[in-house]
């Protein structure tokens, strides 16, 4: 069995897990939510309430048979479309539409600590308002971390 089909497995397992209302708990990989998610880092994730969602929550998606966790920017309910940006890309996602929005996060560990700051309504709604001047930089701060991180020296 190939990396690709075991992902695309492993897709579909926490699809299903997330439709029944387990709570999942998945790694992060890639710098798309840097700073506040680093790779490494582990969030929990719940089936959506669309009643209580809001500006600034971190939802995940299905795009291209991939699961992909980014910041909830702006929605309109009644349309079923949302637009999400990851905090450390410079660029908004396209408009995802309600049946792929997949899960929403409730917890955030980093080293197996529990960080409670992430979710807090105030940062949440700083990050929204912030991120389409900020992503520029923590795109570029993104990938010398990254570089500096597993640098030799």
């Amino acid at each position: 069995m190939n990396t690709q089909h075991k992902k695309q497995l492993l897709l579909e397992a926490i699809k299903e897990m997330i439709a029944d209302g387990v709570s999942v708990e998945i790694p992060v990989h890639g710098l798309s939510m840097f700073p506040c998610y680093l790779p490494g880092d582990v969030v929990k994730v719940i089936p959506i309430d669309f009643n209580n969602l809001k500006k600034g929550d971190v939802v995940f998606f299905e795009r291209q048979k991939r699961i992909v966790f980014h910041r909830l920017i702006k929605f309109d309910h009644t349309k079923g479309q949302y637009l999400t940006k990851g905090d450390g890309l410079i660029n908004f996602d396209k408009i995802i539409n309600r049946d792929k929005l997949l899960a929403i996060s409730i917890l955030h560990k980093r080293n197996g600590k529990v960080l409670k700051i992430r979710h807090s309504i105030f940062i949440k709604q700083l990050i929204v308002i912030t991120t389409p001047i900020l992503g520029y930089f923590t795109y570029y701060l993104a990938r010398i971390w990254y570089k500096l991180k597993n640098s030799p020296y």
